[in-house]
């Protein structure tokens, strides 16, 4: 593959390096600010654009591998506009602050209908987590409930939150257990943004209780996903450098391959049009927990997640009930007030009755609308 950059950040540093292992090319980068030097340590021969629109034209490599910046607003405005253009892009995650961003990179998507938009999370590309979840299932007929707990040990020499570490980890669980449906956070510095030290309660859609726990650590970085069921508990464990086990096993052809070379893969057969099980859809989903605990933190109880997303004729018929409700009412209390304008021999009195049947008849061809509005695939 060809590939572009727009910024540089740790994780876009890591993507790289994945290309130059696979054999792919970085050929330009923009707005890359003061990893130039570090960038050509890696690539040798990467060029820089001058400005990012050029990214947009697709003329410059397969993919565009996309940074996070400070300014959220900017960047959201990039990237909705490469996706607008049809350019297939690998994001860092978390790009974006919040969720809200992400929901209009999805919409510009899918007004393009075919560019792949694929976030960072290898987490549920590995061997291990697959595997992992498919013995959760195998298990899942048995009933009783099942405790997950999951330990993340942050590097003292890495500058990454605990709010980072979870808009992966939720992606993970999500993958893993289910869709997270009640949070309820807290921490000994839990309003600063930056900390490290965090406890989050997770409620999945099955009724399984998850705690993620972050603390810092001057070992290697590195967590550990518990499954209690049944009197019997199964460990994945997961270092950032080396191979995922599963109690003790090692999974996968190639264990130690880092973890960027999967989402490289990925992206490679999206790009060919194959299904990879990784959307922005993911990213939503995992930024959407991610924002329900700073709103715990913040109000000090537990958030209500809703599991399912409105499609567009849902809301079409949410809408559409709505103003039944309006117009039902309006002809309810258009009949007094008629009368009583009769009564007092207004001149236009007569034409409310007309008015109000037209008003039906609208709302009623309206209802053919939802016809135009595509389903959900």
């Amino acid at each position: 593959m060809k590939l572009a950059l727009l910024g540089a950040d740790a994780t876009t540093l890591e993507i790289v390096r994945a290309a130059v292992l696979r054999g792919d090319t970085v050929a330009y980068g923009c707005e890359l600010n003061d990893r130039v030097a570090m960038l050509r340590e890696i690539v040798p021969g990467i060029e820089l654009c001058d400005g990012w629109e050029e990214l947009a034209t697709g003329r410059l490599a397969d993919a565009v591998v996309v940074a996070r910046e400070v300014s959220d607003l900017r960047r959201a405005d990039q990237v909705v506009k490469l996706s607008q253009a049809g350019v297939p892009l690998l994001f860092s995650h978390p790009v974006f602050g919040d969720p809200l961003p992400y929901y209009e990179v999805e919409l510009a998507q899918r007004e393009v209908g075919h560019a792949p938009v694929l976030p960072f999370l290898p987490a549920r590309l590995n061997p291990a987590t697959q595997r992992f979840r498919r013995s959760l299932s195998d298990a899942g007929g048995q009933g009783g409930p099942r405790r997950f707990v999951l330990q993340r040990y942050l590097s003292a020499a890495r500058p990454w939150t605990a709010r980072e570490q979870l808009a992966h980890d939720a992606d993970l669980l999500r993958y893993c257990v289910g869709p997270v449906t009640e949070v309820a956070a807290f921490g000994p510095r839990a309003s600063d943004p930056a900390t490290r030290e965090l406890n989050v309660q997770l409620t999945t859609a099955t009724g399984d209780s998850v705690t993620w726990t972050s603390e810092v650590t001057a070992g290697e970085p590195r967590g550990a996903l518990t499954c209690k069921a049944h009197d019997k508990s199964t460990v994945l464990k997961m270092p950032d450098d080396g191979a995922w086990t599963i109690d003790g096993e090692t999974v996968g052809d190639n264990p130690g391959s880092p973890p960027a070379v999967a989402v490289l893969n990925a992206l490679e057969a999206a790009l060919t049009g194959k299904p990879v099980g990784l959307d922005i859809d993911d990213a939503i989903e995992a930024m959407t927990v991610v924002e329900a605990v700073d709103r715990s933190l913040r109000r000090r109880r537990t958030i209500q997640l809703r599991t399912e997303r409105e499609s567009e004729r849902e809301t079409f018929r949410a809408t559409m009930s709505a103003w039944g409700c309006v117009l039902l009412l309006l002809l309810t209390f258009s009949i007094p007030a008629v009368a009583l304008l009769v009564w007092l021999q207004v001149p236009w009195a007569s034409y409310i009755p007309h008015a109000v049947a037209v008003l039906l008849v609208v709302f009623l061809l309206a209802q053919l609308l939802i016809r135009v509005i595509p389903r959900e695939e």
